[in-house]
């Protein structure tokens, strides 16, 4: 089910009768120029590809993005993109962790100092590291230092990280929802597609693959997220290659 490899992560799922990849990179131009016959060969087996969208631009202007994206293009396949992030979500994720570690770091000053007992100061310090974890540096901790990577999967087995994902709250949590959520859409309005390739931030793929094997829970979770939703995108794009580059075709 899973092969991890140098900071690359690859689940695979069945989604209604779709074989759907899910490979976590490090999105640099360097991660990109080692595994690039592993893009060529991935693409060429895939009907279409689901990329990251990068935060502030689209992913024909961000490096690591538009060199597979460029794959895609001389082979004429359709890219989709289900993360809902904007710089607007970015900002709020970042003031959430600001004032969380704001609030730990005056819990334990204060603490230090005797102005307030031990006990008492548990409970703001609980309040700013729950926040600060759940933002996407804490998030980013949790991944690499706590969960670990899986290298062996059975069928009926969640990764690693499921736990945490349910109890933190935070931007790369949402996006991991509408991301697996957009994945499911895919594969119900286009049942043509065989073989979905969705190449996204290893940090990422994890919970993606255990929202997609947990959707009841994963679309409960969702209604938390209305902040975000205000200033997100929430559709699905659907980007066919041209001449001269690619068009937004459809939204759904």
């Amino acid at each position: 089910m899973l092969d991890y490899d140098g900071g690359m992560s690859i689940l695979e799922q069945k989604v209604n009768s779709t074989d759907v990849k899910l490979i976590g990179v490090e999105h640099t131009s360097e991660f990109f120029d080692k595994y690039e016959p592993f893009y060529q060969n991935e693409v060429l087996k895939s009907d279409a590809l689901v990329l990251e969208q990068p935060i502030g631009a689209e992913f024909w202007n961000y490096p690591f993005f538009d060199e597979i994206s460029n794959i895609a293009h001389d082979m004429k396949k359709p890219i989709y993109q289900s993360d809902p992030g904007t710089s607007k979500n970015l900002s709020m994720d970042m003031t959430q962790t600001s004032l969380g570690i704001i609030l730990s770091y005056s819990a334990l000053f204060t603490m230090f100092i005797g102005a307030i007992s031990f006990g008492a100061g548990l409970i703001p310090f609980g309040i700013g590291a729950y926040a600060w974890l759940g933002g996407m540096s804490g998030t980013a901790f949790r991944n690499r230092m706590l969960d670990g990577p899986v290298r062996d999967l059975k069928d009926d087995e969640l990764a690693p990280g499921f736990t945490s994902d349910i109890i933190f709250y935070g931007m790369t949590d949402y996006r991991n929802i509408m991301i697996s959520k957009g994945i499911e859409k895919i594969c119900d309005k286009r049942p043509s597609i065989d073989n979905l390739a969705c190449i996204h931030g290893d940090a990422h793929t994890k919970s993606i693959y255990n929202y997609l094997k947990r959707p009841g829970l994963r679309d409960r979770k969702r209604l938390l997220y209305r902040p975000f939703e205000t200033c997100a995108k929430s559709n699905v794009r659907e980007y066919m290659p041209t001449g001269n580059g690619w068009d937004l075709v459809n939204e759904f």
